[in-house]
């Protein structure tokens, strides 16, 4: 019984997410029964890669036994992914046209600190990738 009253604690945190005010469901207002299945169909799935996402940058983080600061400014192994967004915000793209009459255009990714260097490092390969960045260069650029 015991062990069934901790596995609550998952569930209890996705509700948590879902409730969340970030999340901003309660502007949503869907009169269809079918489109509120469709909501919760997306929901779920939101939760899920969310769910995701927090164990692939806390199990990188252990394996590498690195930490990031949580909020108190104290270095942790096991942060929420709330926070890890948090953590990433100020972070835009810039696009420059270098041929505007062929619709060449030019990207670059802005305010990358080394602290969000490091989050995207643990988050894998293909994040790296939709940043710019290279894995390998950028775990040498860490010392990972």
């Amino acid at each position: 019984m015991l062990k069934e009253y901790k596995e609550q604690q998952g569930v209890e945190g996705g509700f948590r997410f879902i409730k969340d005010p970030w999340f901003m469901v309660d502007l949503v207002f869907l009169k269809s029964p079918k489109r509120i299945e469709a909501l919760m169909m997306v929901m779920t799935l939101c939760l899920l890669v969310y769910n995701f996402a927090q164990y692939k940058i806390r199990e990188s983080l252990q394996d590498h036994n690195d930490t990031v600061p949580n909020q108190l400014d104290k270095k942790v192994q096991n942060p929420t992914l709330r926070w890890i967004f948090q953590l990433m915000e100020g972070v835009g793209i810039v696009r420059m046209w270098v041929d505007k009459v062929n619709g060449q255009c030019k990207e670059l990714v802005t305010n990358l600190t080394k602290l969000r260097q490091q989050i995207l490092y643990h988050l894998g390969t293909a994040v790296c990738n939709m940043y710019g960045l290279i894995y390998e260069n950028l775990k040498l650029g860490l010392g990972m």
